[in-house]
């Protein structure tokens, strides 16, 4: 019985490491700092699309972020003697997104990675 528990715990597993792989792509690193001045708001969508987030000031400087990575959770499983299940804790990490400002013209003046 505990063996056959056993065998279904790691098919479990091997699927949810095989379900986080897929998710993965290798993406080009960016000279944020290079492009300031010389990048504008338009460009931006074209290579990223649309913000997932976006305010204007009352200057007219845009802030826009995108998200760049999605945080996970990663779920632990704490097995009693016989090989039930107890509780379960889970932590969650988060998302990674690039908050890129854009003045009044639409040129790109800062940028930073931002976590939440």
């Amino acid at each position: 019985m505990k063996r056959k528990l056993f065998q279904s715990f790691e098919l479990i597993m091997l699927l949810a490491v095989s379900h986080c792989l897929s998710g993965c792509k290798t993406t080009e690193s960016v000279d944020w700092s290079s492009r300031v001045g010389s990048y504008s708001y338009d460009q931006a969508v074209k290579d990223m699309g649309p913000p997932d987030r976006e305010s204007t000031l009352t200057d007219g400087t845009r802030v826009s972020d995108w998200t760049q990575t999605r945080g996970f959770t990663q779920t632990s499983y704490h097995f009693a003697p016989g090989g039930l299940a107890t509780q379960a804790s889970s932590i969650r990490s988060p998302d990674r997104s690039i908050r890129l400002t854009f003045d009044a013209k639409g040129m790109l003046q800062g940028w930073k990675m931002i976590w939440r």
